[in-house]
This record gives structure tokens, sequence and C-alpha cells, in this order.
């Protein structure tokens, strides 16, 4: 189950990243983003989702390692 939930936030991870560089209208305009972009500013808010997309990632990363027996990590 972890290796599905890991591989899970990875991909959202790299998702939010992605949609947060290109920003597309859907993405970009949503009423969530708006908020931030309204509170905090456009810089900021990609700066802030950005850094979720890599906490997902490491996130991920760490699920799978454990599903694996990586306690390394």
């Amino acid at each position: 189950m972890r290796l599905i939930s890991g591989s899970a936030c990875i991909f959202s991870g790299f998702l939010t990243i992605v949609l947060t560089y290109y920003k597309p209208s859907a993405y970009w305009n949503n009423a969530s983003r708006k908020f931030f972009r309204k509170l905090i500013g456009d810089n900021s808010t990609e700066i802030l989702h950005h850094a979720i997309g890599v906490l997902l990632i490491v996130a991920g990363i760490i699920l799978i390692a454990r599903e694996f027996k990586l306690d390394r990590l």
C-alpha cells in the first residue's frame, strides 16, 4: 500500500511543480491560487506551490523507501 501511496505523492508533486511552472489558466486562476496570489503575491505563491510539490515528492520517496525497508531515509 505504501508503494501506491508513495507513487501517488511523487506524481502529485511533479504535477504541482509542472502546473505551477507553466501556469495554465485553469490551474493558476483556481480559487485557492487566487486567494494566495492576492494574499502573498504571485511570486510567493509560485514559491509556495513549488515547495509543496517538493515536499510531496520527498514524502513519496520516504513512503517507497519504507516499503522496501530502506530505513536510512
